[in-house]
């Protein structure tokens, strides 16, 4: 199996999206319910996995590991051809620490769109993990929080093994931070983004994973 057949089998079984860049016609994983105000598996993109995703996991390049449990670690960031050849390195810039989930970006990392979101993921890590993005028209400082999300429709997805989205039914809302939007391109995989202590929520088990760092691509990798 290729690389890029890989990374839709594992897109389109992570996230149940139609994948563009996948080898004929689009796949119809199902509906992306991005825009709904409901905490439902679809819209959380609920993967299969499960667990509480304790602990700080550093993200910085292609060359690091799990992360596991650590703390406040941050690692050296990838700043040139992240994706490696294989991927067109299309990843310029991944430099995000998480604190509260163990995300795994220490592969080879692709960048896909399809007709309503972008994501980056690696297909080499200890475990499938992905960043998700659906922010419309939004541009410049943005604003976390369940009523933004209900309100806008705007979405902001981590997966590994289970699935953190920004938005909550608590009573206090833990959903928060700012990710500042200075370019931002779905259909041609660009994006330029500043994450500042975005709180992100799990809405099995209800832990909070926050995130803070910056992402740069330049393309679609397939």
């Amino acid at each position: 199996m290729t690389l890029a057949s890989r990374f839709c089998t594992l897109v389109l079984f992570t996230f149940g999206f139609s994948l563009t860049g996948c080898s004929g016609d689009d796949v119809d994983g199902g509906d992306d319910n991005g825009e709904s105000g409901e905490a439902s598996d679809s819209d959380a993109a609920a993967s299969t996995g499960g667990g509480s995703g304790d602990g700080t996991s550093s993200t910085g390049g292609v060359d690091q590991g799990t992360g596991g449990n650590q703390s406040g670690s941050t690692g050296g960031a990838c700043s040139v051809d992240c994706g490696g050849e294989a991927t067109q390195g299309k990843v310029k810039t991944f430099d995000i620490t998480f604190a509260g989930c163990s995300p795994d970006f220490g592969g080879a990392l692709v960048v896909v769109a399809n007709n309503d979101s972008l994501a980056i993921s690696t297909l080499d890590s200890s475990v499938f993990s992905s960043i998700q993005f659906f922010f419309g028209a939004a541009t410049g400082a943005v604003e976390l929080s369940t009523a933004h999300r209900v309100d806008s429709g705007f979405v902001l997805n981590v997966t590994a093994g289970t699935t953190w989205t920004n938005i909550s039914t608590d009573s206090v809302d833990p959903i928060g931070g700012t990710i500042t939007i200075n370019q931002y391109d779905e259909q041609g995989g660009i994006v330029d983004l500043l994450f500042s202590n975005v709180s992100i929520q799990n809405p099995s088990d209800k832990s909070v994973c926050t995130l803070n760092g910056t992402v740069v691509t330049t393309g679609l990798s397939f």
